[in-house]
């Protein structure tokens, strides 16, 4: 299984979670809140949640996300973790 097809799987799957607990405005931004939670998700099952590898190989090298800066990224995250 590639990286995309794990991806689109990850996406599936969490699609309804956000739906659900999520306002529909956090996908207006350049990189949706799908993409975000895969891009967490893959960076953790690929890399041992090292955000920065998976920023290099993901969005980079494979371009499987839309391209955004790594500090946004990681701000996004931090923002929604606090969000429990």
């Amino acid at each position: 299984m590639n990286y995309s097809d794990m991806i689109a799987i990850v996406k599936r799957v969490t699609s309804s979670i956000v739906d659900k607990y999520y306002p529909s405005k956090s996908n207006n931004e350049k990189m949706s809140l799908y993409d975000l939670i895969a891009f967490a998700i893959m960076a953790h099952i690929v890399f041992d949640s090292t955000y920065k590898k998976a920023y290099k190989l993901f969005i980079e090298e494979l371009k499987l996300f839309p391209n955004v800066r790594y500090n946004k990224i990681v701000e996004r995250l931090n923002r929604y973790e606090n969000l429990q």
